[in-house]
């Protein structure tokens, strides 16, 4: 998406935010969060629940993860 790292977790402050003032119930759910770096996905995950997410979901849309994945670079 070649987006850098403050950009995602703006958009996930700025979309929680948003879906928050429409609903009560909000999900959220990061794409491929299975295969990117562990700590970065927390803190993302952080956010969307500060702003409010009430579900959160951890999809992969390939169907995997690897040992390697989740370790910090």
């Amino acid at each position: 998406m070649q987006n850098t790292r403050a950009d995602v977790k703006g958009m996930a402050r700025a979309s929680v935010a948003h879906a928050k003032s429409l609903c009560d119930d909000v999900e959220f759910s990061p794409m491929d969060a299975t295969r990117s770096d562990l700590e970065f996905t927390a803190e993302v995950l952080q956010i969307a629940i500060d702003e409010g997410a009430t579900t959160i979901n951890i999809p992969d849309t390939v169907g995997y993860t690897s040992r390697t994945s989740t370790r910090p670079s």
